[in-house]
Parts: C-alpha cells; structure tokens; sequence
C-alpha cells in the first residue's frame, strides 16, 4: 500500500503523523506499505511525481489523506493519475469523513470516515484476499446500484495504547528527513498524547478524533519521546494533541514522568485558558516545556458564548499572567470574522489584544476563521453567507494554500511580518466567508495591531541574540 500526504503549498517541517500511525498498524499486520509525504522537501511535490511512484512501486491500494485546504489539489492528483487498473484508490481525513460522498464523485473508490488504523487493516487485508469490503465498519463506497452507502460506525480506539507507535515506521521517511536537530530542515519530533476533545467550539473540525476523550499512559508517552530523541538526535517536541490540558491528573502525571527523563527535552503545547494555572504552569516548565499556545479566539463575551468557548476573560488574563510569571513563552491564537461577527464585537477584541499584550510574547498571525465542512458553523451560516462549497472554488481555495517561501519567512522580523501580511490579506481577498466593508475594515484593524506587536516583539528578541 502507498499513503500519500498531499502537498498543502505550507511548508512544514512536522511529520506526517497521521500517516505513520496508519503505517504502524499496517506494517504490525505484516503488510507492505509505503509513505510519500508531498509537503517534504525531499519528495516529489507534484502529480507527475506521484505517478512515476506509483508506476514505479505498483501499490494495490493508493490512500490519500484530504482536508479542506487540499481537495482541490488531491482530486486534480486523481485526474492525473487517471484510470490505473487494480489500483484502489482509497481517501480519509477529515474532509472525507465531513463529506464521504465527495471524494467518490472525484474519482476515489471507498472513503476511510473517522480514525483508520482498525479499518485500514481491515480493508488492505480484505483487497489482498479477493474479498468484499461491503460488511467493513467504517466505509463509504458506492453500492451495486451506484448509490453511495455508508457501512456501520467504527466505534474509535479506546485503548490507545493497543495502537502500533508511528515511530516504528520513521524508516519510511525520507533519510534527510531525520538529519540532526541543527538542521532547519529536519522534522520536529511530534506526540499525539490524546485523541478527542470534549470541548464544544462550533468552529472546530475535530471529526476524526471527536469529542470522546482517550489518552496514552506516561510509559507510552515516554517511549515516543525517547524514541525519537534517538532516531533524530533532536531534544524539541511538538504536542499536538487537541486537548493537552483537558485532563489535569494525567497531565500532572505526564509532566513529573518526563522531567525524569535522561536528557531535557524542550517541547511546546496548546492550552484552553481555563485549565491553566499557578500549580499546571510550574509543571510544565519543570518537564520542559517551554511555549504554550493559548487559543483566546475572541475579546468579546458575546462571541465566546456563541461559539461555544465561554472562557471568563477574567479567568485567561489571570491565565497568561501566570505562565509568564512561570518562565513559559506565551502565544495566543485570535480567531477573526466569525460569520456573525459585528464591527463592535471585533473592537472589543482588538481592546482584549491590547489589555493581554503584556503578558503575550506572540499573537499567532492567521487566525481568520475558516469554516470548515461538518462544523456547526458551516451548517448554520453557509446558505445564509455564501460560502457553501468554498474549497472547490479556487479563487477561494488557493488563498488559503499560498504562503511566502520559508527563506523569507525565517529572516528579519520586518520581513516575517510582512510575509504574514501578504498571506492574510490573501486570504480577505478570497473571502472564504464574504463580509462587509465595515467588518472587513475592523479585522484589519485588528490585524494591524497584532502585526505591529509582533514585530515589536521579534525585533527585541533580534537585538538580543
């Protein structure tokens, strides 16, 4: 089998997670597979690539992970592809889960919905046997009369543990993937401690995982860690999970576990304001951790409420104070242009930006909402707005897949935020969700601010190294 990660036009040096989670339970299956990562440096990044591999390897079966972001680029890599008997082409991610019955009508065979590892085996192992995939949990495909049908739930993962760990697969890399930690090419060794959120934002599209919480022990978590310390050379780590803070034991757990760790691994989190504190903030600098991501999204209550993060803004001003008093970097992700949002909604949040600036290292440039197929927020507004759809549509969806190349973004703090500038101004001209003149002019007061902080900032890290 050949997993393929499409190329999303970010370049990125974390791995391709997801895929290598899916490799390990397909090769713990003595399966043969293979992993091409297309946003890789040292892989083919275009559709002729993919399909001199494809030539070249002659998978049985072709899996694609698709979000919104790349559809388009993932259905144009099919028409290049064309018709390749005996190959089964097979799609997941969270947009194919959203939306099963697209990617069977842009030219894929079954659609993966939800988390893959059990279904995967299962159907691999059914292809490989000549049998039918109609009774696999956890399928879309077209039946015999060529409507598309959905098999049963896959009820996800509990045990986590139980899963294959991806860093059994890092083999399937390409080898300057894994060079030394001094390599700003090298990838940046990234955990998935716990699957699920239970939180209810409306804007989230958290649909492989859902909302069930699950998580790895200590141990687990520790063998991934020392793992990748080994195979790269590489002390940071990237935690990626959704929910990192949602569980204060386990967390504080986690946190006495790894600062007992052989060496000082130096890694970054995202947190909700409202499971941070005194205590949670101390221990996570005494395992390492040295930046937190905060998601604030809005200054203004109202907004909060209705998109299902009612964080007292109290409660995160106390929040960020406290991780700066502990040692942590602190960055925040505003989120802009809510489809509902009004020009006063958006002033307050720009004032909520100003009271929090003492307490922020960064704000997170972006930030402007994508609503994203299967949210609440894309049901309730995408008729109402116009944006119904708005990822087939290039001029929509290639703005969000434009980015300046990473040689400018990684030199002056001038040059970073302007690159940032260039790619959100991008982005309002696609208008993935329309506004008006009046709240288009008040995100761009609040993206003004943002950048001008930023580059204050940046600027005073430069005179100090």
């Amino acid at each position: 089998m050949l997993l393929v990660s499409p190329p999303s036009g970010v370049p990125t040096n974390l791995p391709p997670l997801a895929l290598l989670y899916l490799a390990s339970a397909l090769r713990r299956r003595r399966h043969q597979v293979r992993l091409l990562d297309m946003d890789s440096p040292h892989s083919p990044a275009d559709a002729s690539g993919l399909a001199d591999l494809v030539e070249q390897w002659r998978p049985d079966v072709l899996g694609v992970g698709i979000c919104s972001e790349t559809a388009l680029a993932v259905y144009h890599l099919l028409e290049v592809l064309g018709p390749m008997p005996g190959l089964l082409k097979v799609a997941g991610g969270a947009h194919a889960t959203a939306l099963p019955q697209e990617p069977l009508e842009h030219g894929f065979d079954v659609v993966v919905r939800g988390e893959g590892e059990v279904t995967l085996v299962e159907l691999v192992e059914a292809v490989a046997a000549g049998q039918g995939i109609e009774d696999i949990a956890g399928l879309a495909l077209r039946g015999r009369d060529g409507r598309v049908v959905s098999t049963a739930e896959r009820r996800r993962v509990e045990a986590l543990d139980s899963l294959a760990s991806p860093v059994e697969v890092l083999d399937l890399l390409p080898r300057p993937d894994l060079i030394g930690p001094m390599s700003t090419l090298a990838v940046v060794p990234t955990i998935l401690s716990s699957r699920g959120c239970p939180g209810l934002c409306r804007f989230c599209a958290n649909l492989v995982h859902g909302r069930q919480y699950r998580y790895h022990s200590p141990r687990r978590v520790l063998d991934e860690i020392e793992s990748w310390h080994r195979a790269t050379g590489n002390h940071l780590l990237n935690f990626c999970d959704a929910a990192f803070t949602a569980h204060r034991r386990r967390l504080l757990e986690l946190c006495r576990a790894m600062s007992a760790l052989s060496f000082r691994p130096s890694w970054w989190c995202e947190a909700r304001a409202d499971q941070l504190d005194a205590e949670l903030a101390a221990a996570l600098v005494g395992a390492g951790c040295t930046t937190v991501l905060v998601g604030v999204e809005s200054g203004d209550e109202g907004v909060l409420e209705r998109i299902g993060k009612p964080i007292p803004l109290e409660r995160t001003v106390r929040a960020l104070e406290q991780c700066k008093e502990a040692g942590l970097v602190t960055e925040v992700s505003i989120m802009l242009g809510f489809p509902d949002e009004t020009v006063e909604e958006l002033e307050n949040t720009l004032a909520f930006m100003q009271r929090i600036a003492h307490a922020v290292d960064l704000f997170r440039p972006l930030g402007l909402v994508v609503p994203y197929p299967g949210t609440a927020i894309y049901e309730q507004f995408h008729r109402s707005c116009g944006f119904t759809g708005w990822w087939l549509d290039p001029g929509r969806s290639l703005a969000l897949r434009e980015v300046n190349p990473p040689e400018v973004v990684s030199g002056h703090p001038a040059a970073v935020v302007e690159a940032h500038a260039a790619l959100e101004e991008a982005f309002l001209e696609a208008q993935p969700i329309p506004y008006s003149d009046e709240v288009t002019a008040a995100i761009r007061r609040c993206l003004g601010y943002r950048r001008q902080h930023n580059r204050r900032v940046l600027e005073g890290r430069t005179r100090h190294v």
